[in-house]
């Protein structure tokens, strides 16, 4: 399926189109959107799809130690590291540049 989708340069025209499902978080009220996050239900086999190439692409590349987004279990230390170091800043009164790519 992966290999078919490459030779012809795109995917199927069904799989372009999701929904986006408003899912309620828990906490505040659940008519404003910030207590919502949005689920997209995608087509089952790009799915199945996106899995396989998510899996091929992470085992032909490395990863630096130092690569915190979109890694599993690394987001909430890079947001940890990130606020010590801010507060470590601020005890001083130093100003401190914080770039995000």
């Amino acid at each position: 399926m992966c290999s078919g989708i490459v030779k012809e340069g795109g995917i199927p025209e069904d799989w372009k189109s999701s929904v986006v499902l408003p899912i309620y978080k828990g906490n505040g009220d659940p008519m404003f959107c910030s207590s919502c996050r949005g689920m997209k239900l995608l087509e089952h086999a790009m799915k199945v799809v996106k899995r396989v190439l998510e899996h091929r692409i992470i085992q032909q590349i490395e990863i630096d130690d130092m690569q915190f987004g979109f890694l599993k279990g690394k987001g909430l230390i890079a947001i940890f590291v990130v606020g010590h170091v801010q507060e470590k800043f601020r005890v001083k009164s130093k100003k401190i540049y914080l770039h995000f790519a």
